[in-house]
């Protein structure tokens, strides 16, 4: 579109081609995040060209959910066999970096093992509620494998703000 307008999707369509997603950061949206680049006629043109009609940005709660929950829910609304290129800021990288994980080649993206390791870091530094987190990261795992998720691309931008360009 020529301005930034988000409408809700509970399914992402199934495409042989690639969605480009946006991750917002902390405290933040997704219009306050990339917004501005809808005021870069030339840039907006390219990415029209390139996606059409597959741009979509995933609005999260980042300070009172985890970026596992996040990933999960994001997961759950990604059709089986979704390429994905990611723009990220701030937080949102830590969500883009648990989709990323379905790309490890022969292996689970969340094995028992590093679960394991996890909660053994969580109990030796006194943290409570990681036990939530590990179920979590044990229920993304099995989306991500059956939804066979491909991440090809993953830019973070550093300051995101009006007149941010990729």
């Amino acid at each position: 579109t020529d301005r930034w307008h988000l409408s809700k999707e509970d399914q992402l369509p199934a495409s042989d081609a690639p969605n480009l997603l946006f991750l917002h950061g902390t405290a933040s949206s997704s219009e306050g995040s990339f917004g501005g680049l809808w005021e870069h006629e030339n840039r907006l043109r390219q990415l029209l060209a390139l996606y059409a009609s597959r741009i979509f940005a995933f609005e999260h709660r980042t300070l009172t959910d985890s970026p596992v929950a996040n990933a999960l829910a994001l997961v759950k609304c990604l059709p089986v066999g979704a390429r994905l290129h990611l723009v990220s800021h701030s937080r949102g990288g830590l969500v883009g970096e648990l989709l990323a994980r379905a790309n490890r080649a022969g292996r689970d993206p969340f094995p028992e093992s590093e679960i394991a390791r996890f909660l053994e870091m969580a109990q030796k530094t006194g943290r409570e509620g990681f036990e939530a987190d590990a179920d979590l990261l044990r229920e993304l795992n099995r989306e991500l494998l059956h939804r066979r998720i491909r991440v090809e691309r993953f830019v973070r931008v550093a300051c995101p703000a009006r007149g941010t360009t990729l």
